[in-house]
């Protein structure tokens, strides 16, 4: 995946992808997008995994169809920092605390088309913020949990004998 700088005015950091890009790691000031495969729907989820021994002021992601800073469409994680307009049903991440898991209902916080995921560490006080992303997933259904691993949920047998549902816990949490 071709990380980019998301918004000149804040990107100043750095992204280091893992080897085989299971996961992305922001230090500095990073404001960083990548390109989304298809466009988000209105059922879209984003799950993944988030390290960070340092939110900075903030800590998140958001889906974009334009390139430019959109403080509506951020989904705010963690930091020091809080706007109004920003997105903070999932403001619960505790720096230097167990890698925590998020699964978020991007689709239905966001207007759909949005065409690249971007990931947030935005520390411009002193650069010290850092974050890790793994295990990233983007799905057109709840996503569910194997072995600490995101995957979507997808019926077992499409003939007919799976009628059930799969639900994530509450707000998209485990």
């Amino acid at each position: 995946a071709l990380v980019r700088g998301y918004d000149p005015a804040q990107d100043f950091g750095e992204a280091r992808l893992a080897e085989g890009g299971a996961a992305i790691t922001l230090s500095g000031n990073a404001w960083k997008s990548v390109a989304l495969p298809a466009p988000s729907g209105s059922a879209t989820w984003l799950s993944f995994d988030l390290a960070s021994g340092d939110a900075g002021e903030i800590l998140g992601v958001a889906l974009d169809d334009d390139g430019a800073l959109s403080l509506d469409k951020l989904i705010q994680l963690g930091g020091s920092e809080r706007f109004a307009a920003v997105n903070d049903d999932f403001l619960d991440f505790a720096p230097g605390a167990a890698i925590r898991s998020y699964a978020i209902p991007v689709g239905a916080l966001t207007p759909a088309g949005q065409d690249r995921l971007v990931f947030v560490a935005d520390d411009d006080a002193d650069g010290s913020g850092t974050a890790t992303f793994a295990d990233v997933l983007l799905s057109e259904a709840p996503p569910g949990r194997v072995d600490g691993a995101a995957r979507a949920a997808r019926a077992y047998d499409a003939a007919g004998q799976d009628r059930g549902t799969a639900t994530p816990g509450e707000g998209g949490r485990e």
